[in-house]
Parts: structure tokens; C-alpha cells; sequence
């Protein structure tokens, strides 16, 4: 019986883990480190090509050994310069092996044990349903016995037309230990939760981004929240937050994000980037509030040789640096009252005058600004302009707080349980996952996320409980009780500052208007304390 050349697969594994599987769909394949063979193998010790393997006919194949003698066939170094290669034969490059066989074939578990001493992969050919992903507003199903290809071309499974996405960019398959992506060499990468990736395993709730397209994937269909760029969320409200994100992406015109301290406001900036034409450009995110007043419009604007004590050569400035992208200018509310003026005058001409020149300089930069004051009392304060107010305020996406919409916390703890994938898994107690929502998130999604993280890293067990959960505030509190039994005040001092700068996400300045003194003050003390 033959057999056709389709029907002949090359499964990898590292050690006994299965990765993934490639067809042997060409009469030669090669194999090696570098970026251009046919079968990529990231392991410094195997040469830049280290073999071939080369289809003869039906079920015959040959591998030609190009390492100088560093590859293994079966355990044993070749004999030859061209060696026979049969369906089950396992061929070892550096930490890998690679195993040629058929997509029907049944394994013999017990000869593999025997003659190999390691497992080989095992596909389910049911016909259930065993995975989804969310694309957009469409729920697609994962079926075990089948591979599902993403790409331009018209023949995947999931055709994105998008110029950052190659024509078969990944796809995503299932063994025996579960669910994979395998990155198909694209132009610009595939990420796992933000990561690049050439294979992964894909665990609950994970997002994957292939170019602007942002894929949600759970084994429930229930359980994949709406995603973009990297942002989950379940609740309606921030479901119109994405939705704002898709139609004012491509606009020129500035958009201002308002929120709260830690609800993603520069994650809302960063995905009206991604998610428009603008993606390949530069993104500079520049924070008002936490630069000095001397600096900051010389970061702004640039400057030329001489302009300024120190100045010796030129320098380009944020809006410079990101034309033809996105500047992000987070607090904009602390922006000095003498900047303004300037800061509008970009806006309404895109020229940019460096400190110190005469000289003009054509920009193309989409500014996204941020903020957490009410701008209207700063008006009113005399501490930001109404014109400059007026030219910014065109598109406004505003982010509501994490207690306003606990439909996302259960979304964001199965995210973040996920993000690290250098941890292994953990399962949440349900006293832990009550205190978790009982929670008030006065830090919104940076402080949920810090306390997940928190948690992975003390936690010895497999499994979280309300004794790993440290919220924000309790340093202070456990310093504070402290204090009374003999603990210094610079310790309880510390704590507040410590609690501050995590509330404001390291943010000096908001961390000292919290604590209520002066930046000055704040600075000198943080020197003082070491932090």
C-alpha cells in the first residue's frame, strides 16, 4: 500500500513534552537554527543547518546529516553521510527530538518505552467540541481532530485581511497535553498575552494577537470575556470602552482617556495604536506628572545645541520622536500653566519648534492624552487653560472604575492567573476568590493584578487562599500596629510610602499629592528610606 506524501508528519517534542506537529508537504525539508529552514530549532548548540530530510517516494525517506556528526537517529550517531529514515524513527537535534510518522498512525506506547524510553503523541479523534476562540463578536469552535490555521490566504480556517498578518501566520492544534499555537515563521509574530511566541501551550482565558486582530480562548465558551489588544473585560461598560477604541482608532483628531489611577488608561492608548494604520509607527507615552518642570518642555519640544546649561548637542523631542505614530501624554492635568500655550500651538499647526531654534519642523503625531482630575475645576482654579481644554476635548473614552463593574474581576483573575507562564498553574479557594470580590479595588486593575502576582509568588501550593492575598494598604496597616509595639516611625512612614506608590503604579507625583506633601518632600524622603 502506498501512501501520499500529506499523510507523513514530523511531531516535535523537548525532553518528553510534546510541541507540535509539521507536514512533510515538500520533497526536501530542512532542518537547523537559523531563521530560513523548513523546521526552526532554537537551541544554540545545533549548527545554522544541521539536516535534511529528503522524500524519495512513497514511505521512503532519507536523512542527510550536515552537522558534522552532532545529530542522533534512534539514540545512535549516523553511520553515514545519507541514512534511511522509517515511520517512528526519532531523530535528536541538540534538546529536541523529532519523530517521523503518520497523522493516522496509533502509537505502540510500549515499544516506545522500550526503544526510545519516552512518550510519543497521542491525537483525540472525536468529533466533540474541546475549545473556542472570540474573535470580534464571533465565537469559533476548536475541534480536537482537526488543525486550525490562521492567516491572509483564503484557504484558513480563520482568514484575517490585515496587512500585518501574514498568508498562514500560526495555528493552533490539540495533544494529548493539551492545546497549541505554533507560530508559522510570520512576518510580525504571534503573542500569547502579549508575548511572542513560536509554540505555546494555550491556557484558560489567555489572548491571543495576531497583527491588530486580538482572539480570546477558553475551553467554555461562557468563560472567554471580550478582549482587545491585550485588555479583558466581561461588563457592558467596558465592552463600549472597546468598541470607542475600534472607531476612534483611526482618527487624527486627540482623544482624551479619563480614570482612575490604575484602570489601563495608557492599555486604552496603547490599543487605539495598535488597532489603527499608525501600528508600525513610533509610540511614545511621555508622563507630565512626573517629570520635572525644567525638563519637561525640552521633552516635549526638543532642543538645539547651546539652548540651555548642558545642552551639547541636539535632541529630538516626543512629538518628534513619534510622528507619523502616537504621543501619549499621561496627567496631562499636571502640565505647566507656561507650557500650555505651546502645547497648543502643535496641536493646531503639527510644527514643532525645538528650545532654543527659530526653525519650525513638520510633525504628523496623534496625540492621546490622559487624565484623573476633573479638567473643568482645574479651569476654573486657574490651573489649565480652556482653549488648550477645548482643542484636546474631541474624542473622549472614559474608564470606570473596577467597582463599578465586578462582572470583570472574575475575567481579570483568570487572566492574570494565566499571564505568567513560567509559573505553574494554581487554583483559587473559594475563600480566597470570595475575598477577591468582595474587595473594593481602590487601586483598580493595576492593584487587582499586583495581588495576583503577589499571591503566584508566595503561594507554595497548588492552590491560592486567602492567606496568599495581600491588598493594597496592608503594609501600612501591619507597620502602623507595629509602631504601637515598638516598631520605628520612619517603618510606618515607609509603608505609607510604599502603599502610595503602588496605589498611583510608581507615579511619584500623584503618590506624594496622596500622602499630601510637597514632590520636594516626597523625593527627599524616598532617598532617605532607600526606595
Amino acid at each position: 500500500m502506498s501512501y501520499p506524501l500529506s499523510s507523513a508528519y514530523l511531531y516535535f517534542f523537548r525532553g518528553k513534552v510534546p510541541l507540535l506537529h509539521l507536514k512533510i508537504d515538500k520533497v526536501e525539508f530542512l532542518m537547523g537554527r537559523g531563521m530560513t529552514n523548513d523546521v526552526v530549532v532554537p537551541d544554540p548548540s545545533v549548527p545554522e543547518l544541521a539536516a535534511r530530510l529528503i522524500v524519495r517516494g512513497d514511505e521512503q525517506y532519507e536523512l542527510q546529516d550536515i552537522s558534522g556528526g552532532l545529530i542522533r537517529l534512534n539514540g545512535a550517531a549516523p553511520k553515514d553521510h545519507y541514512m534511511p529514515v522509517r515511520f517512528g524513527d526519532a531523530i535528536q537535534l541538540g534538546v529536541y527530538t523529532l519523530i517521523l510518522d503518520r497523522w493516522w498512525r496509533k502509537m505502540d506506547r510500549e515499544r516506545s518505552r522500550q526503544t526510545r524510553r519516552m512518550s510519543e503523541p497521542h491525537f483525540e479523534r472525536g468529533f466533540s467540541s474541546s475549545a473556542w476562540l472570540r474573535w470580534q463578536e464571533r465565537f469559533i469552535e476548536l475541534r480536537t481532530d482537526q488543525t486550525f490555521s490562521i492567516g491572509s490566504e483564503a484557504d484558513n480556517d480563520l482568514v484575517l485581511q490585515d496587512g500585518f498578518v501574514s498568508g498562514y501566520h500560526c495555528q493552533i492544534l490539540y495533544m494529548d497535553s493539551g492545546w497549541r499555537i505554533t507560530d508559522l515563521h510570520s512576518t510580525n509574530g504571534t503573542r500569547v498575552n502579549g508575548l511572542k511566541v513560536q509554540h505555546a501551550e494555550l491556557r484558560q482565558g489567555v489572548t491571543i494577537d495576531v497583527g491588530s486582530a486580538s482572539l480570546g480562548f477558553a475551553q467554555n465558551r461562557d468563560e472567554i470575556p471580550a478582549s482587545t489588544h491585550g485588555m479583558i473585560a466581561e461588563s457592558p461598560a467596558m465592552r463600549g470602552v472597546f468598541r470607542l477604541v475600534e472607531r476612534f482608532a483611526e482618527s487624527q483628531e486627540p482623544v482624551v482617556v479619563l480614570g482612575e489611577s490604575g484602570t489601563g488608561k495608557e492599555g486604552i492608548s496603547r490599543a487605539l495604536h495598535d488597532a489603527s494604520s499608525r501600528a508600525e509607527a513610533p509610540y511614545i507615552a511621555l508622563n507630565c506628572g512626573a517629570l520635572a518642570a525644567s525638563i519637561i518642555e525640552s521633552e516635549l519640544f526638543g532642543h538645539v545645541k547651546g539652548a540651555f546649561t548642558g545642552a551639547l548637542t541636539d535632541k529630538k523631542g516626543a512629538f518628534e520622536e513619534a510622528s507619523g505614530g502616537t504621543l501619549f501624554l499621561d496627567e496631562i492635568g499636571e502640565l505647566p500653566l507656561e507650557l500650555q500655550p505651546k502645547l497648543l500651538r502643535v496641536l493646531e499647526t503639527q510644527r514643532v519648534r525645538r528650545l532654543g531654534s527659530t526653525t519650525e519642523i513638520p510633525i504628523k503625531t496623534r496625540i492621546v492624552a490622559a487624565t484623573h482630575r476633573n479638567l473643568v475645576n482645574s479651569i476654573a482654579a486657574g490651573r489649565f487653560r480652556q482653549d488648550l481644554f477645548h482643542r484636546l476635548y474631541v474624542l473622549i473614552v472614559e474608564i470606570p472604575p473596577l467597582r463599578e463593574r465586578p462582572e470583570d474581576v472574575r475575567a481579570l483573575i483568570r487572566h492574570f492567573l494565566q499571564l505568567d507562564t513560567t509559573i505553574p498553574p494554581r487554583a483559587l479557594s473559594e475563600d480566597a476568590l470570595g475575598g477577591l470580590l468582595a474587595h473594593t479595588w481602590p487601586g483598580n486593575v493595576r492593584e487587582l493584578r499586583n495581588v495576583i502576582v503577589r499571591a503566584l509568588l508566595i503561594s507554595e501550593g497548588s492552590l491560592l487562599t486567602a492567606q496568599d492575598l495581600h491588598f493594597s494598604g496592608e503594609a501600612f496597616n501591619s507597620a502602623a500596629k507595629g509602631s504601637a509595639e515598638g516598631v520605628t516611625t520612619d517603618a510606618v512612614e515607609r509603608a505609607r510610602m510604599v502603599a502610595a506608590l503602588e496605589q498611583s503604579g510608581g507615579n511619584r507625583a500623584a503618590a506624594a499629592r496622596s500622602l499630601g506633601v510637597s514632590k520636594s518632600t516626597f523625593y527627599d524622603r524616598m532617598r532617605r528610606m532607600g526606595l
